[in-house]
């Protein structure tokens, strides 16, 4: 299976004008993330890292940035989430995917931890209840969350602090899409 070009994945998300005018129709992703980092275009940035990642290593990528962002201010219930999150990257079972689910819900999907469960719910299996006929989720649902968890966690640190954590957070998304950062199976 070929590698889809730039185009083909920010086809799933709205790309801003001015990045928009940067893609060159045969760019592959990674040079295309390079171009938008190096032109301090983050937002643009972390959507194209979010849905171009496989969704387990995009989740573990939202859960390491909220981490880091929030750090010792991290509240209980959300670092409780994220381990949920966590615990569904290193076994993605429905089980787990609806117990993540349900302590997003638990904590009203305040963000960014609360766009992390909607992210694993979001991932697969079915949207309805289990007794119900399956609903699959729309295919790059997912994907949203985790850009909109990250972009939130590089805000939340708060005193204009987002453009030191984009560049750790692109450097460890880099690591974690080449296998180096990965989960305890």
């Amino acid at each position: 299976m070929s590698t889809p070009s730039a185009a083909e994945v920010c086809q799933h998300f709205e790309l801003s004008e001015a990045a928009t005018g940067l893609l060159q129709r045969e760019m592959k992703p990674r040079p295309f993330l390079e171009v938008l980092i190096e032109k301090k275009m983050h937002d643009d940035a972390v959507m194209l890292m979010a849905h171009a990642m496989p969704k387990r290593e995009a989740i573990w990528w939202a859960c390491q940035c909220v981490r880091i962002a929030k750090g010792d201010a991290l509240p209980p219930p959300a670092g409780a989430l994220i381990a949920e999150a966590e615990a569904w990257v290193a076994k993605p079972t429905d089980e787990q995917r609806r117990k993540t689910f349900e302590k997003a819900e638990g904590m009203n999907f305040d963000p960014p931890a609360g766009f992390i469960g909607m992210a694993v719910f979001f991932s697969s299996g079915s949207l309805s209840l289990p007794n119900l006929p399956p609903v699959p989720p729309k295919e790059h649902l997912s994907a949203g969350m985790v850009g909109n968890a990250v972009k939130i966690a590089a805000l939340s640190r708060g005193g204009g602090k987002a453009p030191e954590l984009y560049p750790m957070f692109f450097a460890m998304g880099f690591d974690i899409a080449a296998g180096k950062q990965r989960w305890n199976e």
